[in-house]
């Protein structure tokens, strides 16, 4: 598995995984976004809006048949005080 950010030709991949767990895709393009994925499979998604004050985590998906293989458990981007985003 790999992790990576997400790019606009993942996006098909992640409203379908989005859609899967019933969570709107709405703005998801505005969002900043990493994927996981197995083979040409996006498993995983976690998108982010950094604000001002904060970083929100819009949405976080995982693919149900991922579910429980500790998916959560993997390296993750970083999350800066600064409000900055590292890989």
């Amino acid at each position: 598995m790999r992790l990576r950010k997400r790019l606009p030709s993942d996006l098909p991949q992640v409203r379908s995984l989005l859609a899967q767990a019933g969570l709107p895709d709405d703005g998801l393009e505005d969002t900043l976004g990493w994927v996981a994925e197995t083979g040409t499979s996006l498993v995983g998604h976690v998108a982010i809006e950094p604000t001002q004050d904060a970083i929100v985590v819009r949405s976080l998906v995982v693919d149900p048949l991922q579910r429980g293989q500790g998916l959560g458990e993997r390296p993750r981007p970083r999350l800066l005080p600064e409000g900055g985003i590292s890989s």
